[in-house]
């Protein structure tokens, strides 16, 4: 099924120092001197910056659901589909629902993200 088996060992997950949303190169940072920018939230993308900014100390599993909520934000930005959604609001309540799913798809599906990925 694709799935780690029992005892295997487990690869260091590292945080990727930038990625892309469309033609846009974004940074990734974990950085405990914006948590004051963050309010309560876990992350933030700042558009001004191209940088999306995550809380340091986190869990690895919440570190990776909060860089995916974050790239679920700047999918919704630079594809426009902010209208269809109305609000800030509406927006964060389909990245909160759809994140942890999409991940979980994710990392229980090693074979499905081969395949989706690869040239």
């Amino acid at each position: 099924d694709g799935r780690q088996r029992v005892g295997a060992k487990k690869k260091k997950s590292v945080l990727p120092s930038n990625i892309k949303f469309g033609p846009f190169d974004i940074a990734l940072r974990v950085d405990g001197l914006a948590t004051a920018q963050m309010g309560g939230a876990l992350g933030i993308t700042m558009w001004e910056g191209a940088t999306i900014l995550v809380k340091p100390g986190l869990p690895d599993i919440l570190k990776k659901e909060v860089v995916l909520h974050e790239v679920l934000h700047g999918i919704i930005a630079v594809s426009n589909i902010q209208g269809p959604l109305r609000s800030n609001d509406n927006e964060e309540q389909v990245v909160a629902i759809l994140a942890p799913w999409l991940l979980a798809g994710l990392r229980d599906n090693p074979r499905l993200v081969e395949f989706l990925t690869c040239a």
